[in-house]
């Protein structure tokens, strides 16, 4: 968990000078520098793997993410976000709700781009921390993840699109348990694959709507409201 810490807190350390400058380009935004910004709001279902056992985790999740296009093969931007979770399961009452924040790290190439078809490569990083309370207990949870996918996107007509893209993710976590019981547990995914199908309305050449069934290392829908200026 040392690599995560200073990970996290060189990358936090980062957000407060990259954003300043991404602030000050996007006040600059020509036709060929354009910034994307949209909403975004999943409900999904995944699983925590502790040392000896592994607990079903759902989500609720609310955020907002820009993207600012450097070059028209590389985007950059940022996500931050609200997060609700329940583990019915985990034998500690304060950690079987809690709710926090997440903030990450979005990197886009787009090696292929056509008016009926798109291929780009993901890195994103994101840290999450939620926290509950109950009756002499508190919990803490905070873990750090990072996601690679591939994304196609095929354009059989001038308002529908269709998404197909396959993620790959690694997760690393810990739950901190304070009051009555006090123990630090670390816990980590059980499964590292998912895909996601999609569809995108163009509702014009700035505004899409997207929706998505998710499967793999997490299962649900979401929804996201794009905007380019």
């Amino acid at each position: 968990m040392d690599f995560w810490k200073k990970t996290t807190q060189n990358y936090i350390a980062g957000i407060f000078i990259f954003l300043p400058l991404t602030l000050v380009n996007a006040a600059r935004i020509t036709n060929d520098n354009t910034l994307e910004f949209s909403l975004a709001a999943s409900s999904q279902k995944t699983h925590f793997n502790f040392s000896s056992n592994t607990n079903e985790v759902r989500s609720d999740q609310f955020g907002i993410n820009w993207y600012e296009n450097f070059s028209p093969y590389f985007h950059a931007g940022l996500e931050v976000g609200y997060i609700e979770m329940s583990q019915i399961n985990n034998a500690i009452t304060s950690a079987q709700f809690t709710s926090g924040e997440y903030i990450g790290l979005l990197l886009r190439f787009l090696p292929v781009e056509s008016p009926f078809f798109t291929l780009t490569l993901n890195l994103n990083y994101r840290y999450t921390r939620t926290e509950g309370k109950s009756t002499n207990q508190e919990t803490l949870f905070s873990w750090d993840n990072a996601l690679l996918f591939s994304e196609l996107q095929f354009q059989p007509t001038k308002h529908i699109g269709l998404i197909l893209a396959a993620e790959y993710r690694l997760l690393d976590g810990v739950q901190r348990d304070s009051g009555n019981i006090n123990q630090i547990t670390h816990f980590k995914d059980t499964k590292q694959q998912g895909y996601r199908l999609g569809i995108n309305f163009n509702l014009n050449r700035s505004q899409t709507i997207r929706l998505e069934w998710l499967d793999g290392y997490r299962q649900g829908v979401q929804v996201n409201f794009a905007h380019k200026y």
